[in-house]
């Protein structure tokens, strides 16, 4: 799933159907989907769900009564109208906890002394701030992601690039970095949500 999502970065991808006993918050934990509201589709329980990764295309999905025989009503989802997606590239610092324990060890170990002797307060700080600049690219080299405006406004640039990378360990096979990088992603996308939530809330737009 997540690997579609990489590589088709406009992919509109959709799971529906009906869940029985599948808690959908499982799928949903572990993936980059959303579930669209629902309401009851079998008596008073409601088993049928839609999820999908761009839920912002899609209006208030409708329960309906299936025109064929069954026990079950039909879910009736109706896209928005989106304008075309537009793709640009967002760069970031690899600020992961190995990369800023380097970058911690090469600041804690340097010479700065040739700076601290120099007698211009200005010129000073410019000599610092392009060795922390130097530092940084470095320890903590800048990465490049493609975005594109249809992509939820939890995927931030650093979901993206992690997601990726999750891809390639998946085809390898590494059990223990698809585990550590899930619980990353999961809880980097839950922050990005919520500050999506609030400032929708307050009305107040920005970019992740």
């Amino acid at each position: 799933m997540d690997r579609i999502a990489v590589e088709f970065t406009n992919a509109t991808i959709i799971v529906c159907g009906d869940f029985n006993d599948l808690d959908p918050e499982e799928i949903v934990n572990s993936t980059t989907l959303s579930i669209l509201a629902t309401g009851p589709t079998r008596g008073d329980k409601t088993i049928d769900f839609v999820l999908t990764n761009h839920p912002l295309l899609f209006k208030q999905p409708e329960i309906i009564d299936a025109s064929l025989p069954t026990d079950h009503r039909g879910i009736l989802c109706r896209p928005v109208e989106q304008e075309k997606a537009i793709r640009t590239y967002a760069y970031f610092r690899d600020q992961n906890k190995a990369n800023m324990q380097y970058f911690n060890y090469l600041m804690d170990t340097a010479d700065l002394d040739h700076i601290f002797n120099i007698g211009d307060p200005d010129l000073a700080t410019d000599e610092l701030l392009k060795f922390i600049h130097w530092t940084l690219d470095i320890a903590c080299p800048m990465k490049r992601v493609r975005m594109s405006s249809k992509d939820p406004e939890y995927i931030s640039p650093l979901v993206k690039y992690l997601i990726k990378k999750k891809v390639k360990a998946s085809i390898r096979h590494n059990t223990r970095k698809i585990n550590a990088l899930d619980e990353w992603i999961q809880s980097i996308i839950l922050e990005n949500y919520g500050i999506a939530s609030l400032t929708r809330t307050i009305g107040i737009v920005t970019t992740a």
